[in-house]
């Protein structure tokens, strides 16, 4: 059922609550994210950004009946990190979820590999997709080929957002993805969250740091025991 939005907003979240055993994380939490812009989440430990951030990756629910979450102009369910993904909400977590034995190009298509007759990988094919990839996030010189694991965290990282790309990802949820980050890999990854803005898909970053949050945002919202302020 379609929602009346302005074509601008991609993701409206509505009056979102979430209660674990009586306390309240989330209180009737508003926000939007538009097209191509970064939205900067703040908050101290236990504001309630990661309860936010794993609600509209589908790892958990809102409390039933408690505000909606529209995304693209139609109410959506996120019931599962499956819904999300084909919704194309792209979660970066800290801790990456890549396979450190196997390469690049076999982790951007891990799951949704190119098969030709027989079911044989198409190997060829998986490396040049990647390699157009890694241009798209900057990282040309990540050799395909290479086991993921003699990586540096930095590389790993862009290595993920590229996966998320071929999986068709619109929003990139990046949680605090410059804890690990010299001062030139953060702003190699900055270059790329303006380059996927720049491309009409949205980020949603999460920082305890603020100047990084000033530099990068083109919004801020402000999270504080469970409520957006």
């Amino acid at each position: 059922m379609g929602v009346a939005m302005d074509q601008q907003v991609l993701l409206q979240i509505n009056n979102v609550s979430k209660t674990y055993g009586g306390i309240e994380a989330l209180k009737s939490v508003s926000m939007d994210l538009r097209r191509g812009e970064t939205l900067g989440v703040i908050g101290e430990n236990g504001a309630g950004k990661s309860t936010l951030m794993k609600i509209l990756s589908g790892i958990e629910s809102p409390d039933p009946g408690a505000g909606q979450i529209v995304f693209e102009g139609n109410e959506v369910r996120i019931t599962s990190p499956h819904v999300a993904q084909e919704l194309g909400i792209a979660m970066i977590p800290q801790e990456l979820l890549l396979v450190p034995r196997m390469s690049v190009a076999e982790n951007v298509f891990l799951g949704r590999e190119s098969l030709g007759r027989f079911g044989l990988l198409r190997h060829a094919e998986m490396l040049e997709a990647t390699r157009r990839l890694l241009q798209d996030v900057h990282s040309e010189y990540i050799d395909p080929e290479r086991e993921v694991r003699g990586l540096p965290k930095a590389d790993q990282q862009l290595v993920a957002i590229a996966r998320r790309l071929l999986q068709g990802g619109k929003v990139f949820i990046m949680d605090e993805p410059t804890a690990a980050l010299t001062e030139r890999e953060t702003q190699n990854l900055f270059a790329v969250v303006r380059k996927l803005c720049a491309n009409g898909l949205s980020v949603v970053f999460i920082s305890h740091r603020l100047e990084e949050v000033l530099e990068i945002c083109d919004r801020i919202t402000v999270l504080r025991d469970g409520r957006a302020i």
